[in-house]
């Protein structure tokens, strides 16, 4: 395979209009899902405090019902399942009378199966050595939240551990569920702590659609062993055709050391934004799947996290823009190579090659997607490209048809990229590099008129680096990329935009780093 590159070649100084539309993500529909607990008046309020007490209450449940659950510990041996549906005028609502004082301990499950318009709220599930905290199948605006969830690890078989899935949606037909400021914390079992999923191969594969995950707390998941240590994995690779339409916003994630992937995407036109990453091991990864949007998000490493990361992805016609990473022990975007085209069939099939069955747990090739307006600072590597040594005999499709514009890197290391070839027909416009190095290397082979070095002031505001008036990246963004309407602080960008993720304005700012106070059960 040859490691062709081509460009598009741009001066820094000449302003092009950028005809392309991309469009990537979730739109706003999953805005909408969940129970709105702001306004709901409960017709009735069952008062409950022992666990016959709550399975009876939930097995008469009707619409418009509070179940009111005392402070206590609740040993369910049974699962506790819910098969009701409310409307949005009037819900079930199952709550804890004192938020986290209601603790689950037993060794079964919540499973809220074909339910409409269910909620959960404000429990302490502490179970011990539990498979699943909660499972939402074939069930649809229902909402788990603000509750505190730390199950214990579960207890080995023979040599493996068994999986802990801990909260899971799925199901046929399951639409605008909502998982909203819980805390998910130290897990040390085998298995995610959020999944989403969806219909069987009978169903043709179908994920669940339009759910959101927002406003959780993550923290000190410790590191696995092998593969399915994921913290959020959206998908498999059986859905990886299809849309899920889901939105993961303003979540914080601390320690999320699992493995590789601390989220992974395995389905198609998905949002993440919003989000903040704080020394994690591993990276937000768009596995297996297409039309993703990734925009806003902070990834810092404080500590000395050696394996922190930022992007990666796979596929087609992702859009990645305003985020900011810092610190990253490894690379801030990785664009990798694959060993397959993109998949459409709704059915989970098998392709022989080379006398081995490969599936769609392949690496789909990355093209057509849009890497701009992002700020790198102090990473080791800030773009890491292609493949090297064995792996690029096996995942030998180059990257292709990928703008890479407008992006602002500041390091403080000898080389400031890693380009290892396979890659081609990139367009390469108005970004911008410096390093505190005297005579770092670029690490990237790209014409000298192709890009801007100098130093491009900045300091830190607001928990991270942002630009000066006086600063080199201020209104010298090219090309008009209209999709990128705000900067990495929710400010609308005006006029002639500024290279990287801050845009310089004094309009209100609506997103910055979060915090403990800013998400999980106690937050407003």
């Amino acid at each position: 395979m040859s490691r062709c590159r081509t460009f598009g070649f741009v001066v820094i100084l000449i302003l092009l209009v950028n005809g392309t539309g991309w469009t990537a993500g979730a739109g706003e529909e999953a805005m909408t899902a969940g129970v709105d607990l702001g306004n709901f008046k409960p017709l009735r309020t069952i008062h409950v405090s022992t666990i016959e007490e709550l399975m009876g209450a939930v097995a008469d449940a009707q619409k418009g019902d509070l179940i009111e659950v005392a402070d206590g510990d609740y040993d369910n041996t049974k699962v506790i399942r819910i098969e009701k549906k409310g409307t949005a005028q009037a819900p079930i609502v199952l709550r804890a009378a004192n938020r986290g004082k209601a603790r689950i301990l037993g060794s079964e499950n919540f499973q809220l199966v074909n339910c409409a318009y269910v909620a959960i709220e404000g429990f302490a599930f502490f179970h011990k050595d539990i498979a699943m905290v909660c499972r939402v199948t074939g069930s649809h605006h229902c909402r788990f939240t603000r509750n505190h969830i730390r199950a214990q690890g579960m207890a080995a078989r023979g040599q493996e551990q068994r999986r802990s899935n801990w909260v899971g949606i799925g199901g046929e037909m399951s639409h605008h569920n909502r998982i909203d400021h819980n805390l998910f914390e130290e897990k040390n079992s085998h298995g995610v702590m959020i999944y989403t999923s969806g219909s069987s191969v009978g169903t043709g594969n179908m994920p669940t659609q339009y759910d959101r995950i927002d406003h959780n707390h993550f923290r000190n998941f410790y590191p696995g062993t092998k593969n399915g240590y994921e913290t959020i994995r959206l998908g498999t690779s059986t859905y990886s055709h299809s849309s899920a339409k889901i939105i993961v916003d303003h979540n914080l994630f601390e320690r999320c050391d699992g493995e590789a992937e601390i989220i992974s995407v395995k389905s198609n036109d998905n949002t993440l934004r919003h989000n903040t990453f704080r020394d994690c091991r591993g990276m937000l990864t768009l596995r297996n799947c297409h039309t993703c949007l990734v925009e806003g998000n902070f990834f810092f490493n404080d500590g000395d996290q050696k394996r922190s990361n930022g992007v990666r992805f796979f596929g087609q016609g992702h859009v990645i823009i305003n985020n900011y990473f810092q610190d990253l022990g490894e690379s801030a975007v990785q664009i990798r190579t694959g060993d397959i085209e993109r998949r459409t069939d709704p059915r989970w099939k098998y392709q022989e090659r080379d006398g081995d069955l490969r599936n769609w747990g392949g690496y789909q090739r990355p093209e057509d997607a849009l890497i701009a307006f992002n700020t790198i600072v102090n990473c080791s590597v800030a773009f890491r490209l292609g493949e090297e040594g064995n792996r690029a005999k096996t995942y030998l499709l180059p990257a292709r048809n990928i703008t890479i514009a407008n992006n602002l890197v500041v390091s403080n290391g000898n080389k400031i990229n890693e380009d290892l070839g396979l890659w081609e027909n990139f367009t390469i416009e108005g970004n911008m590099f410096y390093s505190s190095q005297e005579g770092a290397e670029l690490g990237w082979a790209l014409p000298k008129g192709n890009y801007r070095m100098g130093d491009p002031g900045m300091k830190k505001r607001s928990g991270f680096m942002q630009l000066t008036p006086q600063s080199l990246a201020v209104d010298a963004a090219i090309g008009d990329y209209p999709e990128v309407k705000q900067d990495v602080e929710g400010q609308l960008r005006e006029g002639q935009k500024d290279i990287g993720a801050d845009e310089l304005t004094r309009l209100n700012i609506r997103h910055v780093p979060l915090t403990s106070n800013t998400v999980g059960p106690y937050a407003k």
